[in-house]
């Protein structure tokens, strides 16, 4: 996994190299309005709350993001996240990826086509796309994927740079995610019912204006 997360990220510097030797360098003033598309990926380290024996599930986490300036350091940033979570628990390991999509507060210098810090943070939605509980036959799959809620509500937070690249620019960050609602469809007395995704994830990305 921590190969398919790092070859994600070598996908995002490669594309980043071929748009800024094919396209013309943006002008400073074209981030000041509008909308900033870009892609990004990483790696997460992933596990379930309240669950201290086990540890963690490290995946990959890639996608794509939409940002519209606001007034001055302020902007709006949604994304579509590829993200795989889960944990290690008692040898097996306990896969859940999902479709994740934050919606975000921005909040950066306003000068744009210099180094500059990032700060966000913002709810999400994530919506279950696969299952796996380790090396079980098909019918305890089966039962675990529908023990497994749809759909999460999340919170992120986090931080990082953007670094001026062949007039565009990369993207370092690291993000804490983690969830407001259950993971599992549990009785409200079972202890399952209390679990909760904790995601921390490094990321890079690139942006296209």
């Amino acid at each position: 996994m921590i190969a398919v997360a790092t070859g994600a990220m070598l996908l995002v510097i490669s594309v980043a190299r071929l748009d800024a030797q094919t396209s013309p360098p943006a002008r400073a003033s074209s981030e000041g309005s509008g909308f900033v598309a870009g892609i990004k990926a990483g790696v997460n380290v992933a596990r379930l709350s309240h669950e201290e024996q086990a540890g963690s599930r490290t995946g990959v986490v890639a996608g794509a993001s939409i940002e519209r300036r606001l007034n001055g350091p302020l902007g709006l940033q949604v994304e579509g996240l590829y993200s795989a979570k889960g944990e290690e628990s008692f040898n097996t390991t306990i896969a859940i990826d999902y479709l994740e999509i934050p919606l975000l507060v921005t909040l950066t210098s306003a000068e744009p086509g210099h180094l500059r810090p990032v700060f966000f943070t913002g709810p999400g939605v994530e919506f279950k796309l696969r299952t796996r509980f380790g090396d079980a036959p098909d019918g305890i799959q089966e039962g675990f994927d529908q023990f497994v809620l749809g759909h999460e509500f999340e919170w992120v937070i986090g931080g990082g740079l953007e670094v001026p690249y062949g007039g565009r620019h990369l993207t370092f960050e690291a993000r804490y995610t983690f969830g407001l609602t259950p993971v599992f469809d549990a009785d409200p007395t079972d202890s399952d019912r209390e679990k909760r995704n904790r995601v921390f994830a490094l990321l890079a990305g690139y942006r296209f204006k």
